[in-house]
């Protein structure tokens, strides 16, 4: 571990910036911000600093390039394949068909995911929407959507942990964007979703909204 001053490694941490940026919006995310990855690689800077060792030979840039490579790339994938967050929000925000609606007494498929300030009577019409939504869908499916209106208590302790590292790099003068709530990519990773399975989830959420919407 070493004590390092953050301003010497700025120049490289934004140039490699750069080059990842034009890789997340190459995979869809327009609305990530330089500063976004700017503030994970922060994270990967802090991580390199206190494994770094100066007696394995390589000099700290050529650890710290290592390093940032590494993060970033575990990063880009499990936030930024197509099946990231938002296109299951998207998704999930599709209009139901007129019959549907009536039957649910819901406007959207995102409303399978109550608000804890509705009615009674509104929290009701919203469950039927969502066990209504379960039905159309396989059992892993069917786990991935609970999840997404459940949070499972491991994944809220995943949370707990993000702002433990986000309080660090604040410390050393980093800033570092965590994500406000659990994201799909947390959700597959925890339900032990490959690739293949991810995208198929994906494709069904998709197919629903398809199915009843428009």
């Amino acid at each position: 571990m070493i004590k390092r001053d953050p301003k010497l490694d700025r120049q490289q941490i934004k140039a490699f910036a750069y080059k990842v940026l034009k890789r997340v919006h190459a995979l869809g995310a327009k609305t990530q911000t330089l500063e976004d990855v700017e503030s994970e690689l922060w994270v990967a800077w802090c991580l390199a600093c206190e494994k770094y060792d100066d007696n394995g030979g390589a000099a700290f840039k050529t650890f710290l390039y290592a390093g940032l490579r590494n993060h970033i790339n575990r990063w880009v994938e499990k936030n930024f394949e197509r099946f990231h967050g938002e296109t299951i929000a998207a998704s999930l925000d599709m209009k139901l068909r007129g019959d549907d609606a009536d039957y649910t007494g819901a406007t959207s498929l995102g409303d399978v995911v109550p608000d804890p300030h509705e009615r009674q009577d509104e929290t009701y019409q919203r469950e039927d929407c969502f066990a209504y939504a379960l039905t159309r869908l396989s059992p892993r499916s069917q786990m991935f959507l609970t999840f997404l209106k459940d949070n499972p208590p491991e994944l809220m302790e995943r949370m707990k942990d993000l702002e433990a590292k986000s309080a660090y790099a604040k410390e050393i003068g980093a800033c570092y964007a965590m994500p406000g709530r659990i994201t799909s990519a947390m959700i597959f990773d925890f339900m032990g979703a490959s690739r293949a399975e991810r995208k198929q989830i994906m494709d069904e959420v998709t197919q629903i909204g398809r199915l009843i919407s428009n």
